[in-house]
């Protein structure tokens, strides 16, 4: 995912391609971001954001989680204990020990902002899971308003990012 991280599997694959031994099918695919001045989510835009969720999740992180946790960290410098709980908030809930998930609870329930953040990232995350059983117009419907919602709650970064969401496009196949 990142271009530092070191993947030994994919180095035996480069050596072993030039032997006819294994074939690459395909290569995961790379968001393309195009900002458009005054652009609306589409359809297009939703099949973007869906095909690339990894790469979504992990600007959301960058981009929205980590900023908001530095700016929580500096206003509340006195507390050690908001220090240590930055991994928890762009961990995968389920994937927390009960201990952990009482940590985040206080964290969120100390901080309105974090709590904010990770509640709009636990909704980002629930529009594709569940798109097997919603049609296309719904889902549309709904990170429409999640976008809405964004920007409308007074948190920079989260405006920002749903305005990142609208760039988020197709890779045109060339023939």
């Amino acid at each position: 995912m990142r271009t530092w991280e070191f993947d030994i599997g994919w180095l035996y694959i480069c050596l072993m391609r030039p032997l006819g031994l294994v074939k690459i099918n395909r290569l995961a695919p790379q968001p393309l971001i195009r900002a458009v001045k005054g652009a609306h989510l589409g359809l297009d835009n939703l099949q973007a954001i869906i095909i690339n969720r990894m790469h979504v999740l992990r600007d959301y992180t960058r981009q929205v989680t980590v900023p908001v946790f530095d700016r929580e960290k500096t206003i509340a410098a006195g507390t050690s204990a908001i220090r240590r709980t930055r991994r928890l908030l762009v961990r995968q809930p389920r994937l927390l020990d009960e201990a952990a998930t009482t940590r985040l609870t206080e964290l969120l329930e100390q901080h309105a902002a974090l709590a904010t953040v990770h509640q709009f990232r636990e909704r980002l995350q629930a529009l594709w899971s569940g798109t097997h059983h919603v049609s296309n117009e719904n889902l549309l419907e709904q990170l429409q308003q999640w976008c809405l919602e964004a920007e409308a709650s007074g948190i920079k970064a989260l405006e920002e990012f749903s305005a990142r969401l609208r760039a988020y496009q197709m890779a045109r196949l060339e023939t």
